[in-house]
């Protein structure tokens, strides 16, 4: 009997050792708090009270420590010409870190797929963890940016649709009487 496309994706996706499961959970939470901080205090941080100063003074690393801004606003980000280097790196860095986390959900997610339905809450937990990130990151910007942030966030709600199809099939094949199997397929493959 040839197995159903979830036992396919069970297999290719289960870690048979639980200890090595473990090490990747605890990793990939290490790294998603790692940069869900980055995402909440951005590198130079946050003005913290409004300038209307017109002349631009720098540190000794060209970093603009006085200059026109509004208290809450990246200090890294600018709108001249000459920041535009900085404003970059900035970019560059929210981007990486954007995919790190990322990437860290989606471990989190495919390491709890063999657990389903009992992990759907921590799915869930995850999802609402994405879109507060996603806010993050779309506030923090200026307006152009809304863009990158609407983007990032469909990609976050089709990773949520595509696991919630493989829990639907999963509780569709439980309650099918014709797509149900008789005990666990891991258990009937190593029987041989």
């Amino acid at each position: 009997m040839e197995p159903t496309i979830f036992e396919k994706f069970k297999i290719w996706f289960v870690l048979r050792d639980e200890s090595a499961r473990n090490i990747i959970l605890v990793l990939a939470t290490l790294i998603m708090t790692v940069t869900y901080q980055a995402a909440l205090s951005p590198p130079g941080g946050y003005w913290r009270d409004n300038s209307s100063n017109s002349t631009v003074v720098t540190n000794s690393s060209g970093i603009a420590v006085e200059k026109p801004h509004k208290a809450g606003d990246i200090i890294l980000n600018g709108s001249k010409l000459y920041e535009f280097f900085v404003r970059k790196k900035l970019y560059e860095f929210t981007a990486l870190n954007s995919m790190a986390f990322l990437v860290s959900i989606i471990t989190i997610w495919i390491t709890a797929i063999p657990l389903l339905p009992h992990t759907l809450p921590v799915y869930l937990l995850m999802l609402i963890l994405s879109d507060v990130y996603c806010a993050t990151a779309t506030i923090a910007f200026p307006k152009s940016d809304v863009v990158a942030g609407r983007l990032i966030m469909t990609l976050y709600m089709s990773m949520l649709g595509v696991v919630l199809v493989v829990y639907k099939y999963k509780i569709r094949l439980q309650s099918d009487a014709t797509g149900r199997r008789v005990g666990d397929l891991l258990e009937l493959k190593n029987r041989k």
